[in-house]
Formats: C-alpha cells, structure tokens, sequence
C-alpha cells in the first residue's frame, strides 16, 4: 500500500510541478508582478523556480525511486522531508493566506493530503 500513496504523491506532485511552471502565464506574472519592487519581483520569480524544482525532484524520486525510498535509511528520511515540506506549507498557508477563500482552502486540503501520503 505504502507504494500506491508514494505512487500518487509523484502524480500529484508532477502535476503541481506543471502548475508552478505555468505560473507565469495563468497570473500574468509579466504585469501582475510590475506592481512589485524589482527585488520582491526576482525573489518571487527566483523562489518559484527553485520550488518548481524541488517539487519536481519530489515526483522523480516519487515515481522512479520508490522501492529506494521504502527500504532505505536515506529514503526513508526523503520520505519525512517531503511530508514536512508539506506540512510546513500547510501551516504559512493558515498564517499568510485567507484560507476562507475557496481556492486557498483547496490549496491548503491539497498540501495535507500529499503530506500524509508520504
């Protein structure tokens, strides 16, 4: 069982993977992010690459490196890192978002759910 909750965690986090990378074009970053000053428009931009990359290497190890990350020690820990990343984004979602907003609410099931499936 434990390799059918890792096997949708991979999907979901490729598919969120995908979202991040399209941020760009679905929220009009180009204009949207002009209202910014021009070192929170690179930091937002920069964070949002890296994070696209570590939830991609999320769903590679995921979807690719399952039996490692069951039977190892290393594994295992990558396991608990992914879980934390999640959970800690569930938490900065209650603390700086409007969670009584139904996208935000969605966000914040969406991060729960891949927390507890690692």
């Amino acid at each position: 069982m434990n390799r059918v909750f890792i096997i949708i965690g991979g999907i979901l986090n490729g598919l969120l993977f995908i979202f991040h990378l399209l941020f760009w074009k679905l929220f009009n970053w180009p204009e949207a992010l002009m209202y910014m000053t021009p070192d929170d428009r690179a930091l937002m931009q920069v964070f949002n690459i890296h994070g696209s990359i570590t939830i991609g290497l999320f769903a590679y190890v995921s979807l690719f490196h399952r039996k490692e990350l069951l039977t190892t020690k290393l594994g295992r820990v990558i396991l608990a890192v992914i879980a934390l990343f999640y959970y800690v984004h569930a938490i900065n979602s209650i603390i700086f978002w409007n969670i009584t907003i139904p996208e935000e609410l969605i966000i914040l099931v969406l991060v729960l759910i891949i927390g507890l499936l690692y």
